[in-house]
């Protein structure tokens, strides 16, 4: 005899658009089994740079970790849009327009260390030291917003949910901070419900015990949810670096047409007349020498024709009194200098890529 299938009961699933049922044999409650059946799901949650103008998101370098790098710094002095923001698109199957997609955003636990002075917080996150200020309210994990806000469509500290278009994708706009170091993801469910039950641990996000895997993983645990890769902010370090070769013609020479004596350990003023004819550019050779008559005078000060030297020598010195003294006046260095300078303007002679993290 012919005993009917009798269904008990239709529920949805922790992930929206999943259903449960469950059916007996008969009127026996001995033989009872449920299934789930998967209408959509989020099979791809990923970051893409916000548009052809801002650097392309690569590869952070962490080796156990699958995760990518930006560069947030303006291109050039000119640059007006914020180099801070990505996209994070999300993509269903199979296509279904109008799906509400539930976004959550994280600040990830620094995985270069496990302690102090780096990381003070064990595997918790919640440890970068840049923010966001959404309002009033500082938010060290970023922000998500949204292009549009039709109905049924928000966006707060931490949250963002709206539908999918008709090609089954929904792509949200991501802020980070601008302190290097700082590491964020980006997790997604259907349901608003699962969305909230996500939390970090290290450099994973968990839900009801479950690893929430990335895009192209295995779904183990069968997770209502997806996450993106880490995402880690890069600075740029920016070095003016600039050098001199050997310095030559430093050094004005000329007459004295006055006569002069300096007494030992005396200061004294002298007026000179440059050759050919021309006007001392003022304290150019302050800190230099002025050789004359076999004496070797320092400069402390100089102002158009007129120096003030020191005679520093037990004999003191005399400028000849019956017709000029020639002197040479030489600049205060004539060997090779170089000097390098920590800017962030757009001079830029070299540059050097780096992630470092410091604790204020």
């Amino acid at each position: 005899m012919n005993q009917a299938v009798r269904i008990l009961a239709i529920t949805e699933s922790s992930q929206a658009n999943n259903l449960v049922v469950e059916a007996r044999f008969g009127n026996t409650t001995a033989v009872r089994a449920s299934h789930i059946f998967t209408i959509a799901t989020i099979t791809s949650l990923v970051f893409e740079k916000f548009n052809v103008y801002y650097t392309d998101l690569d590869n952070n370098g962490q080796p156990l970790i699958a995760s990518q790098r930006i560069f947030p710094d303006k291109e050039s002095t000119t640059d007006y849009w914020d180099t801070s923001l990505v996209k994070v698109k999300a993509t269903i199957s199979p296509v279904i327009p109008y799906v509400q997609i539930y976004f959550a955003n994280f600040d990830l636990d620094d995985p270069s260390a496990i302690g102090a002075p780096i990381d003070t917080n064990g595997s918790a996150g919640d440890d970068n030291n840049g923010s966001v200020m959404i309002g009033t309210t500082p938010s060290s994990a970023g922000q998500l917003s949204l292009f549009s806000t039709p109905t049924g469509c928000s966006a707060t500290v931490g949250k963002a949910n709206c539908i999918t278009g008709a090609d089954g994708t929904l792509t949200v706009q991501f802020k980070t901070t601008m302190q290097p170091g700082d590491n964020f993801v980006i997790a997604a469910s259907l349901s608003d419900t699962y969305r909230n039950g996500f939390q970090v641990y290290g450099v994973d996000i968990l839900n009801e015990g479950s690893v929430i895997h990335k895009s192209g993983e295995y779904n183990e645990d069968q997770a209502a949810g997806i996450r993106t890769e880490m995402l880690t902010v890069w600075r740029r370090l920016h070095i003016e670096y600039d050098s001199m070769g050997v310095v030559q013609n430093n050094f004005v020479q000329g007459t004295i047409p006055n006569y002069v004596k300096i007494q030992p350990n005396q200061i004294a003023t002298i007026t000179v007349s440059p050759t050919p004819n021309i006007l001392l550019e003022e304290n150019r050779f302050e800190g230099g020498r002025l050789f004359v008559n076999g004496s070797s005078l320092p400069v402390t000060c100089d102002l158009v024709a007129v120096l003030t030297v020191i005679q520093a020598t037990q004999s003191g010195c005399k400028i000849q009194y019956l017709q000029p003294s020639l002197f040479r006046l030489i600049l205060r260095s004539s060997c090779m200098t170089m000097t390098i300078l920590m800017t962030m303007t757009e001079t830029i002679k070299m540059e050097i890529l780096c992630l470092f993290r410091v604790k204020m």
